[in-house]
């Protein structure tokens, strides 16, 4: 029984430290790419419009000093996208086309990859964006940050807007200290049943 009451004053001690541990903003950089339909023979068409970062163009946006506070999500209006064809939408418009969002950061180390989705017609005047996900990159520093896309409703007389929201995720190392701590308990605690 002393063993349990070490293990729980153990697993008390390093969740405090996780909780209280100052919470570090990381700034990251890199950029994005938006892949998407834009041939109407082929189902519907649309078009993205990026909204973040210094340096925009119809494909590749770049992002410097994004500010991802440790222990909260960050959200940012990251593009938008309208259909290039008026509705009503039918035929090979309501046929789901593919989708993608590729990050590439270069720091605080390098990092990347791809969020999928689709778009699709709906049969009245509006549009549907769908994405899969999350994205969860494993930076070579040790952060962690999970990348998750909004899904939107959009046409060719209005924009859908897609908000990326990043959340960061407890260190590697903090969670290997506690999988360790808790494997050592599992041990010890399966030695004093025997």
């Amino acid at each position: 029984m002393p063993r349990i009451a070490m293990l729980r004053t153990i697993f008390a001690i390093a969740a405090l430290v996780l909780i209280t541990s100052p919470a570090r903003a990381t700034l990251y950089n890199g950029s994005y790419t938006v892949s998407a339909n834009s041939d109407p023979s082929v189902g519907l068409a649309v078009m993205t419009i990026n909204d973040f970062g210094s340096f925009v163009n119809p494909t590749t946006n770049s992002f410097i000093g994004l500010n991802v506070p440790g222990g909260s999500t960050h959200f940012t209006d990251l593009f938008e996208l309208f259909a290039l064809e008026s509705p009503p939408y039918t035929g090979n418009d309501l046929v789901p086309r593919p989708i993608s969002v590729t990050f590439n950061f270069t720091s605080p180390s390098a990092a990347a990859g791809v969020i999928s989705g689709t778009t699709v017609g709906i049969i009245n005047d509006d549009a549907f964006l769908h994405w899969n996900g999350p994205l969860n990159l494993f930076f070579p520093s040790g952060n962690h940050l999970a990348i998750t896309l909004s899904d939107a409703q959009f046409g060719d007389s209005f924009n859908g807007v897609v908000t990326a929201q990043f959340v960061p995720e407890p260190g590697t190392l903090a969670l290997l200290y506690i999988g360790l701590v808790g494997a050592f308990g599992l041990r010890n605690r399966r030695a004093v049943r025997h």
